[in-house]
């Protein structure tokens, strides 16, 4: 049935509030983004007149000091070259309460859009009794069982040493289980020396005559084993090579750049880093532009494929 009833009161249902929150949204982005521009403009008119003041007052006094000369100097040269700085910190200090007075307006502004939008998801909340469907779903929703993580298997049982039938076990090499391998620096465990045993004559056998000193001798090639390798301790030397690009960081000259003609919103250190919470891997940059987390919005990772980053409030209630 179509009402004529010209006074209507406030709509519940979903769109109205999507329509409220989304106005209030663009008010708090325009809102932010004029203060940050205050902000840029303070610092760079400062600057600007500091540098501009203070070199035409060192030219001045030059000029009047080696052509003029102190000398001739009367009334108006004194009281300019007395008064300047007073007026160049003068203006300096009005142009810093003028942006500080604008700039806490603008935040003021911004804190109550704020409160508005907080009021505005309050009521949707609860029109839509959002608060008392999450806690029925958080108590009788049933959440997904979470992966336990396979657990180690136990050791082997120890044999008893004392029993029939025990064999010794044999040497484990450190706590791998692993032999090390042959160009390890390790010393081999040699058994202790045992007495020296006589060698036997079987019935005729002829002992052969020992070399001559003028006989050649063979020299009896020893295996490598593993009580020294020659590539221990011998690396190669790494060239070092000069980069051709050297980056010292930023200089005097390109802070009063940025100072004067703005910062880019394009470089590295102006951008959000997208680093995935699970993996630690990171997916670039967030666009130029993004400030907070709310603005870059949800992300995956390309790794993992987790989801990342901050969702709105507005876009999660509805």
């Amino acid at each position: 049935m179509v009402s004529f009833w010209p006074f209507k009161g406030d709509s519940n249902d979903a769109a109205s509030f999507e329509k409220i929150l989304s106005q209030l949204s663009t008010k708090i982005t325009k809102a932010t983004a004029q203060n940050e521009r205050f902000q840029q403009r303070r610092r760079r008119y400062k600057v600007l007149w500091t540098l501009y003041s203070v070199f035409a007052y060192i030219l001045v006094a030059a000029i009047l000091t080696l052509v003029t000369g102190y000398e001739k100097w009367g009334a108006v040269e004194y009281s300019l070259v007395a008064g300047s700085p007073v007026v160049i910190f003068g203006i300096r200090t009005a142009l810093d309460a003028y942006y500080n007075w604008r700039i806490a307006n603008s935040q003021n502004h911004i804190n109550e859009l704020q409160e508005e939008r907080n009021k505005a998801i309050e009521r949707l909340k609860h029109a839509t009794k959002y608060d008392s469907t999450q806690k029925l779903l958080e108590k009788y929703g049933g959440s997904p069982p979470e992966k336990r993580q396979p657990s180690p298997r136990p050791n082997a049982k120890r044999q008893s040493t004392g029993g029939p039938g025990s064999k010794p076990s044999t040497p484990i090499h450190g706590r791998t289980g692993f032999a090390p391998p042959p160009t390890a620096n390790i010393p081999s465990r040699q058994p202790p020396p045992s007495a020296p045993q006589i060698p036997q004559v079987e019935p005729g056998f002829v002992p052969r005559p020992p070399a001559s000193p003028n006989s050649p001798i063979l020299p009896q090639l020893e295996a490598p084993g593993e009580e020294f390798a020659p590539n221990a301790f011998t690396r190669p030397p790494t060239l070092q090579q000069p980069s051709q690009y050297a980056y010292d960081g930023p200089k005097w000259y390109d802070r009063i750049l940025d100072v004067v003609l703005g910062e880019d919103e394009t470089s590295a250190k102006n951008r959000i880093a997208l680093i995935c919470q699970n993996c630690r891997l990171v997916n670039g940059q967030a666009p130029p532009g993004a400030r907070t987390l709310e603005d870059v919005g949800r992300w995956r990772c390309s790794q993992c494929h987790t989801m990342n980053g901050v969702e709105s409030e507005e876009k999660k209630i509805l």
